[in-house]
């Protein structure tokens, strides 16, 4: 039901119509796990095996299985992404990013200052906060007071 709040009203009443309420959900759910990760290899330097074995190697024990040999590509090498993960953010003091940062931030890079827009004044070095970007390019850089508006 998480991801149904996600979705807009109408773009909900016609996947229900056109398809019914379970396959809908389903549909959500779905659009909801971030897609996996695949490398392509240059078998000319090295094989699948031993990238897939150095990338096990920079993951969790628990997620080892999550990477593998694509059976049928030959230089292809497939991470599986772990998600819907809820991080809510709620008690988190709150940095707002470029839209082009946030894009980057989605593809495993870090925030560096340039991509930062605003902040909230409460900030620590070394704080977590909870990142959002800024997809409507409303905000000026160094923006505070109407960053509360933006959550």
């Amino acid at each position: 039901m998480d991801a149904l709040r996600r979705v807009g009203g109408d773009a909900h009443e016609t996947m229900k119509r056109l398809f019914g309420e379970d396959v809908a959900l389903k549909y959500y759910e779905h659009l909801a796990r971030p897609p996996p990760t695949t490398a392509r290899v240059n078998t000319l330097v090295t094989t699948p095996e031993q990238v897939a074995e150095e990338l096990r190697g920079h993951v969790p024990e628990a997620l080892k299985g999550s990477v593998a040999v694509v059976e049928g590509l030959p230089d292809v090498v497939l991470v599986q992404t772990l998600g819907p993960v809820d991080r809510s953010p709620s008690n988190l003091s709150k940095v707002w990013v470029s839209r082009k940062c946030g894009e980057a931030v989605l593809r495993g890079a870090n925030i560096f200052a340039p991509g930062v827009m605003a902040a909230e004044t409460s900030l620590t070095v070394g704080m977590r906060v909870a990142v959002y970007a800024d997809i409507t390019d409303s905000l000026t850089k160094g923006s505070v007071s109407s960053c509360r508006e933006c959550s």
